[in-house]
């Protein structure tokens, strides 16, 4: 089955993957490291938002990807897809050395996990149907 939605989102993704490395880099050679973050703060807030990102979208774009092959609903798949895009943008605003509860923050892993569990039900509804 070839994919039509979900290749969208995941290409969409990769570019703001890119983004977020190229700051990781940035930031490095700009302190002089080659890994972690020495003392650096700022790079140390940098890290976290490439690897929060690297940790999450795969798997959310393996089961994205899953539930559009299943059959999932076009629409819920442009949801689930839209929801993980703008919730990976909104994180590293809401990301702060000093409060961990901002609310871009909050709205932003809500909406992650919101569109994994939206790709799941499409994935179980496809299956049990």
């Amino acid at each position: 089955m070839l994919l039509q939605i979900a290749p969208l989102y995941a290409a969409i993704l990769a570019v703001i993957f890119l983004v977020y490395t190229m700051r990781v880099i940035k930031a490095r050679s700009a302190a002089g490291l080659s890994i972690l973050h020495g003392d650096d703060m700022d790079l140390a807030l940098k890290v976290r938002i490439h690897a929060n990102f690297a940790e999450f979208v795969p798997i959310a774009l393996i089961v994205l990807m899953l539930a559009e092959m299943s059959g999932g609903n076009g629409l819920a798949v442009h949801i689930a897809g839209a929801m993980l895009v703008a919730s990976r943008i909104l994180i590293p605003f809401g990301m702060d050395l000093n409060r961990f509860d901002h609310p871009l923050r909050i709205i932003g892993n809500l909406g992650t996990h919101i569109s994994i569990v939206i790709s799941v039900v499409l994935i179980g509804i496809a299956q049990f149907s």
